[in-house]
């Protein structure tokens, strides 16, 4: 099958792509990076889009969407990104690639709205490296260097599922599964024997459920009865705060002995996150708006909060070019898009917010019909090098592929 072949490729392409380590020092703080773009389309169109009718792709920012699939889809993507970081007196480029996750979504009933869809995608991301060499002329230590890293971070696996209630709209509902996997190192290598070199490894992995709410309202364009507008819909889902368990170990090695220092049990508290927006059509462009929050303050380890973290928002805009947009792409066909956004990140550093400000475009190449490749490049500044801090310049390339095929397709009588 053609459709197998594809899937094989690509599956190849993010195995060899998994070797490299993205970066961002602001990762250590927390439990990572939030990640918001579950795909390329996303990520092309500012991210979000919570009240985006999706027919060819599934969309896990809101369980409702999936009533609205015409094919069996599957979905994979992956991102590349470059960082230049750089404080007051210091600059380092750091690149990598990253799986950003998989879906599969298929149509039950399209006169109920009801379609299921089950998938991955990452939640936050660790990904970091500083290493610093000192050194003093009059201490027999001589030069020693400290490094931290850090990897990991939360994926999420969903399993949703959408019904259109009649007058209202779709709702939809999904049951998440947590995966948390926090791994910190940190090391000091002296150069002189004189001295023992020290590293400790930290584990935290723990596992939960969750679930997320969704809702789609039908088209209320002809309420306002503007001649230029169509297809206008409210979207909006709710995660609810979720509680995961597992266990958390710390490590110590000195001259290659590798010792336990202390193992015990982890409890992790995820927050809530909402996500509001709208969405219309005025001739061949789709636009949208979206507000996005989280109360990253209630993040808890052990029942401890974080000093460091504060509570988010998201303000994200986008807009989609469709030359020919009828339902059932047609074959030999370019989408165009374009996105903005603007985030108050989850971290305060020495008393300073770090924000975010994101630019995006994205397209579409229709391969055949059903089948599309997704490609976005994305610009991010975050941070700043005032106090001492760290501005990061970020450059992302993402790319999906979709896949679409008639399963499971009832025939309604």
């Amino acid at each position: 099958m053609n459709t197998l072949k594809a899937i094989t490729i690509f599956a190849v392409i993010i195995t060899s792509s998994l070797t490299a380590q993205s970066n961002s020092v602001y990762s250590r703080l927390g439990a990572g990076t939030p990640e918001y773009a579950s795909n390329a389309r996303k990520a092309g169109m500012g991210d979000l889009g919570v009240s985006l009718i999706e027919r060819d792709l599934v969309s896990p920012l809101n369980p409702a969407s999936y009533g609205y699939l015409d094919l069996t889809r599957i979905n994979f993507d992956m991102t590349m990104d470059a960082a230049f970081n750089k404080s007051s007196s210091l600059s380092k480029f750091y690149s990598g690639a990253y799986f950003n996750g998989l879906s599969l979504g298929f149509p039950v009933s399209s006169k109920y709205g009801i379609g299921v869809a089950m998938g991955m995608n990452r939640y936050t991301r660790i990904g970091y490296e500083i290493e610093q060499k000192s050194s003093n002329p009059t201490d027999s230590a001589g030069t020693f260097t400290t490094s931290y890293a850090g990897n990991g971070g939360i994926t999420k696996f969903y399993l949703g599922t959408s019904y259109n209630a009649p007058y209202a709209g779709n709702i939809g509902m999904a049951l998440n599964y947590y995966v948390t996997g926090l791994e910190y190192s940190s090391q000091v290598l002296f150069s002189s024997n004189s001295y023992v070199s020290t590293a400790f490894d930290k584990y935290t992995n723990t596992r939960g459920l969750g679930l997320t709410f969704g809702y789609i309202s039908n088209d209320i364009s002809p309420l306002l009865n503007v001649e230029w507008l169509e297809d206008l819909r409210l979207g909006f889902s709710y995660d609810l705060a979720s509680t995961s368990k597992g266990e958390s170990t710390l490590y110590y090695v000195i001259r290659d002995v590798n010792d336990t220092v202390r193992a015990g049990d982890a409890e992790l508290k995820i927050p809530e996150r909402m996500n509001l927006g709208l969405s219309f059509r005025a001739g061949n462009v789709k636009y949208y708006m979206d507000y996005l929050s989280q109360p990253w303050t209630k993040l808890a380890l052990n029942g401890s909060t974080f000093t460091e973290m504060q509570d988010v928002y998201k303000i994200s805009a986008g807009a989609e070019y469709n030359p020919k947009p009828v339902r059932g792409m047609p074959v030999e066909q370019f989408l165009w898009r374009g996105g903005v956004s603007y985030e108050k990140t989850p971290y305060v550093v020495l008393g300073n917010q770090i924000n975010q400000l994101s630019v995006s475009v994205g397209m579409t190449y229709v391969m055949s019909y059903g089948n599309s490749l997704d490609f976005a490049l994305i610009y991010s500044n975050r941070g700043t090098t005032d106090n001492n801090l760290i501005r990061e310049d970020i450059i992302k390339f993402a790319v999906g592929l979709s896949l679409g095929e008639l399963w499971f397709i009832r025939q309604e009588r």
